[in-house]
């Protein structure tokens, strides 16, 4: 099959070639034709199925660019997407997001927050989805409506949803993972 991008802005040609891509059956090939580098195609494919596909370039510009894209495996394959330990050792300035999942196509998110020492998340509402929060490092508490559940590295905090909480990090700050399904944002549908 061939995709034909030469008339489609990068935003909307980037979804249909993964909607088409994600169409084909293991072994089958989609050839992509663009009047433009694929380049950014290519690293969104390597990010979110890596070992997914084989890419093999045709035609590379300067006004025209032909790939050949065959898909390998079924569906995404499992892959090593950061690791606690390394992100554990950086710096800790302030309350930050230290790391997410990268992968666009996805049901799940995960972030890595890094509070300060003595920092503090301010009190709020969770969201209409249950989290779970795993202490990676530090240690500090979780504030609830009533009460102040004390945590350390190696806790598994479930934080249902619509509870509200505020979190403290400790004298050492305080690192924690958040499991959650994906939230997507507002979208455009029809009636």
């Amino acid at each position: 099959m061939e995709f034909d991008l030469r008339s489609i802005p990068p935003p909307g040609g980037h979804v249909q070639v993964y909607r088409a891509f994600r169409d084909l059956g293991v072994g089958e090939l989609l050839t992509l034709v663009a009047d433009r580098d694929l380049a950014e195609i290519r690293a969104q494919f390597e990010r979110d199925f890596p070992r997914g596909f084989s890419w093999r370039d045709l035609e590379s510009g300067p006004a025209l660019w032909r790939v050949e894209l065959v898909k390998t495996a079924k569906s995404a394959l499992p892959q090593i997407v950061g690791n606690t330990r390394t992100l554990a050792a950086t710096s800790m300035d302030g309350t930050q997001v230290q790391w997410k999942i990268q992968v666009s196509d996805r049901d799940l998110d995960s972030n890595l927050i890094a509070v300060a020492p003595e920092g503090k998340v301010a009190a709020h509402p969770g969201p209409g989805i249950d989290v779970l929060m795993i202490v990676v490092d530090g240690q500090g508490a979780v504030s609830t409506e009533i009460d102040e559940v004390e945590v350390e590295a190696g806790d598994l905090i479930w934080l249902p949803k619509h509870s509200r909480r505020a979190i403290r990090a400790g004298s050492a700050g305080l690192r924690y993972l958040t499991v959650h399904t994906h939230k997507t944002g507002l979208q455009i549908t029809r009636r």
